[in-house]
């Protein structure tokens, strides 16, 4: 995540009896749309494993330039065009958080860093 600054988190929660459903038409057709947007650099979605007795899960991270991309795409006519999209096939069956995240710290296992070879 070296490029961006940003991660713009949605965590939805999806009834079981539309699951596959969802997860078709959020994948082929709701992030594709998202990551059109100015700022998008990419998008990457997690199903929460540990949900076995509860509703389906999924988490999905968009990785952005900056607070003032997120920030102009949040006021924007397109986001206001994909969370109604969004509500309209799916409200009642889904529940959604939204997160930004902005980083303010990395660090790195340096037991993971690659070895430097000795030239010959």
């Amino acid at each position: 995540m070296e490029s961006s600054s940003l991660l713009y988190v949605v965590k939805s929660i999806v009834k079981p009896e539309v699951e596959r459903e969802w997860d078709k038409w959020h994948s082929d057709s709701h992030v594709p749309d998202v990551l059109k947007q100015p700022g998008f650099l990419k998008a990457t979605k997690l199903h929460r494993s540990d949900s076995i007795d509860s509703d389906p899960e999924y988490w999905t991270i968009y990785e952005m330039t900056s607070l003032e991309a997120f920030q102009s795409y949040n006021n924007s006519e397109a986001a206001r065009r994909l969370r109604d999209d969004h509500k309209e096939r799916w409200g009642s069956l889904t529940k959604l958080e939204r997160f930004v995240l902005v980083k303010t710290f990395e660090a790195t296992n340096p037991q993971s860093e690659p070895k430097a070879t000795a030239r010959k």
